[in-house]
């Protein structure tokens, strides 16, 4: 009967410190996503964050300075679809960064003709770095609120972006 408490209390004791490193783990984790990627600057005689708009050369209040949805509150986004436009033999993609994630982020397109990917909005952390890990690519919103991507001519196939983290993100697929 002692033996049998003795393997539940290791058992109960094994249990309770592996969920205090998963715990620190991810506060961790949450902590790298929001502050590793970002670039914050002060305004002079400013004590309050605040990240530069690159479209206008002013300086943005943190607070109108989104972070990560899934990184930071373990939420993860709604599936949006989006449509490509064709401008000049190619397909132009227009995501917009709101309410911490990317909006839309669902996508279909035409396999071997041309994608461009165009961000647009305010973030910072892993948010303000759209990547794309299998094309090797990656947007950097970090100092300015809108950048793009050429992804040229696509193969058949799905290909996902992400935030730099890897977390949150939509797909592209072609066809």
């Amino acid at each position: 009967m002692s033996q049998t408490r003795s393997r539940s209390t290791m058992t109960a004791r094994r249990t309770s410190t592996l969920v205090a490193i998963g715990a620190v783990l991810l506060a961790t984790m949450v902590a790298g996503c929001t502050m590793a990627s970002s670039q914050r600057m002060r305004t002079v005689g400013s004590t309050r964050p605040a990240a530069m708009s690159g479209s206008t050369g002013r300086v943005v209040p943190a607070s109108n300075v989104q972070t990560c949805l899934t990184c930071d509150q373990g939420k993860m986004p709604a599936t949006v679809e989006g449509h490509a436009t064709l401008e000049n033999g190619v397909q132009v993609l227009s995501i917009a960064i709101r309410g911490g994630t990317y909006v839309p982020n669902t996508f279909a397109v035409k396999a071997g003709v041309p994608v461009k990917v165009v961000f647009a909005g305010r973030a910072k952390g892993c948010l303000a770095k759209p990547t794309f890990k299998s094309l090797g690519k990656q947007v950097d919103l970090t100092a300015t609120d809108t950048g793009s991507v050429v992804l040229g001519p696509l193969a058949p196939g799905t290909y996902k972006f992400t935030c730099a983290m890897g977390m949150n993100g939509g797909t592209i697929t072609a066809n």
